[in-house]
């Protein structure tokens, strides 16, 4: 054994309440392993901490640790004192757990005592985790944050929908309720009767509130006063109009908080270009090439960088395309080949990569080339768009190995 080997295998189940611990040293079985119970409260974790560097005589970094999540305050803890912490999917912990078990059971000591022995037995499966720079940790939040004020925006201006086209469809003909100029519509005309009272003037006034200049007062006017043949029960109209005047706050709240989160995200994205401009060695950097990519707008370069920064690090494009859902899977069973759809990804990055292939196939002749070629070859739009992405992500790589801004004319060239 040399002095940088590990002389500790750890093994954490986290919990909200405990954490279990299992400590085996290399080679040690079930029976031999050592098993305590930490409290999950700062005082705990400094318990552990303490722990394991006495058991080692303070030789912290020959203590490998797994774990099933990259983060928290036991992995981050464990981190600073100088902790090697490695990390695994949790789908293969469950695959683990067959060794010992066929029967479905789930045992939190067992599955410390898994990870610490697959840490040293299967140590390709795991990951050692990193601290991300300041910077981008702030990105993640921020781009974790907009991702969940999107699916509250789509969830209340769904059930909004859901409540005009009870009573009031004709207002849904000028715009979704998304729109802030029509949530404040409704607010003042909630029903069809006081859309019918409703003054130019104030449709005027709310149309040059919000800049609208695609509709003019009386085309508004004429789609209110239109009368939809509904027959409805009594009370039908004063119970969803009502639902719909408490929903209109919260999504108008949701939107400004997404607008707000947008802008902080730009904000980051500006400072992580400075901070690399200042660092600059005469070649572009991580930041700067990642936007040059056609179809890269903020939340997709937000994305890449805060959901794949060791990948992006490391120009690993295997890792890319399997995280975001490029790589397709392939089964071969009695000499049969499916290929399928790759489900075990990234949700966010696979949104990104679609939004990302979509817009670049929109803005740039090459890409949209390809894709009519794709689809030319009987490939749908979906799978049409995935290849598109994949090929982005190769591309992506190249770049970033060659610290180059993406030049169209190079591919060009090479097709």
């Amino acid at each position: 054994m040399t002095a940088t080997d590990p002389t500790r295998f750890v093994g954490i189940d986290l919990g909200s309440k405990n954490n279990d611990v299992c400590i085996r040293a290399p080679g040690q079985g079930r029976e031999e392993a050592e098993h305590r119970r930490f409290a999950n409260t700062p005082e705990g974790i400094e318990e552990l901490c303490g722990y394991l560097s006495d058991l080692v005589g303070g030789q912290v970094e020959r203590v490998h640790v797994g774990a099933e999540r990259p983060h928290g305050p036991v992995v981050e803890g464990l981190m600073r004192r100088g902790f090697a912490v490695f990390a695994v999917n949790p789908k293969q912990v469950d695959a683990f757990r067959t060794r010992y078990t066929v029967a479905e059971q789930k045992d939190d000591r067992l599955d410390a005592y898994l990870l610490a022995h697959c840490l040293e037995t299967d140590p390709q499966v795991f990951r050692k985790v990193k601290f991300p720079d300041a910077l981008l940790t702030l990105l993640a939040g921020l781009r974790s944050m907009h991702y969940d004020l999107t699916v509250e925006v789509g969830r209340l201006s769904s059930q909004i929908r859901a409540q005009l086209e009870r009573y009031f469809p004709q207002i849904l003909r000028l715009g979704t309720p998304r729109e802030p100029w029509i949530l404040s519509l409704l607010e003042a005309a909630s029903t069809p009767e006081k859309a019918k009272a409703l003054q130019g003037k104030e449709v005027a006034d709310i149309l040059k509130r919000h800049r609208i200049r695609r509709l003019k007062v009386d085309d508004v006017l004429s789609v209110l006063r239109t009368t939809p043949e509904l027959l409805l029960a009594p009370g039908t109209v004063e119970a969803a109009s009502r639902h719909v005047q408490m929903l209109i706050p919260r999504l108008r709240l949701a939107l400004e908080q997404q607008a707000s989160v947008y802008r902080d995200i730009q904000q980051t994205l500006r400072r992580l270009e400075e901070k690399e401009r200042a660092e600059d060695d005469g070649r572009p950097q991580t930041v700067t090439i990642v936007r040059s990519m056609p179809g890269v707008g903020p939340l997709v370069a937000a994305t890449l960088l805060a959901e794949a920064p060791q990948a992006i690090a490391d120009k690993d494009y295997k890792v890319l395309r399997a995280q975001s859902g490029q790589a397709p899977v392939t089964r071969r069973s009695g000499g049969k080949i499916r290929v399928h759809r790759r489900w075990a990804c990234n949700p966010m990055l696979t949104e990104a990569l679609y939004h990302w292939s979509r817009v670049a196939v929109q803005k740039d002749p090459y890409w949209r080339a390809a894709y009519a070629a794709l689809r030319a070859r009987g490939h749908w739009h979906a799978r049409a768009l995935r290849t598109i992405g994949d090929r982005l992500l190769r591309v992506l790589c190249a770049a970033l190995r060659d610290a180059t801004l993406y030049d169209p004319t190079r591919l060009k060239a090479a097709a």
